[in-house]
């Protein structure tokens, strides 16, 4: 893998209860052109970026936001401290995209947590954990010609999600899974 990403190998939690939590939560079907603070945030080229891919790709860029305040006890404070983050605030989100759906090419612009926790600087880091086990399709494409494939369940990656071009893609057969963590660098 490339300079874009540092990968920190397999994050140890049981994966299959961590699953059976995923499975008994709400799980809200979201397209990132369904929310303002998402449009409204994009300027320059990030804003012709999603100008253009809003027309594009309006019937495929959407997946399924699951939330559950019980994710949170799967992730101890070692994990947080490994990572070099303050273990509160954290947003977990488990997202799941069904074959044939993606994330857009994007940077996130960490705005959702901000005003989640009325934070205010850019002092804000992301860990990404993939869920499902290695599969046809589902694939990671950072900046310009990086691709993360057939990651094994629980292959954690450190991204500058925020100054990276990204999309993520289930060009599969089955559904994707993975796991973000939001939340305050230390120091």
């Amino acid at each position: 893998m490339g300079s874009w990403v540092i990968n920190h190998g397999i994050t140890d939690i049981d994966y299959d209860a961590f699953q059976k939590v995923v499975d008994e939560s709400e799980q809200k079907k979201t397209s990132v052109y369904e929310k303002k603070s998402y449009i409204a945030t994009r300027q320059g080229d990030q804003k012709e970026i999603t100008d253009k891919c809003a027309v594009w790709y309006k019937h495929s860029s959407y997946g399924y936001k699951i939330k559950n305040e019980k994710f949170r006890s799967f992730f101890l404070d070692s994990f947080f401290e490994k990572y070099k983050m303050k273990p509160y605030p954290v947003d977990i989100i488990v997202w799941r995209f069904e074959p044939g759906q993606f994330t857009p090419p994007h940077l996130d612009n960490m705005e959702t947590f901000k005003e989640m926790y009325g934070i205010n600087d850019n002092n804000i880091t992301r860990i990404w954990i993939s869920l499902s086990e290695p599969a046809f399709g589902h694939a990671l494409m950072v900046g310009k010609d990086q691709v993360a494939y057939n990651l094994p369940r629980g292959t954690t990656l450190q991204i500058d999600f925020i100054n990276e071009l990204h999309s993520g893609v289930n060009g599969g057969i089955t559904d994707r899974y993975l796991i973000t963590i939001t939340g305050v660098k230390i120091g």
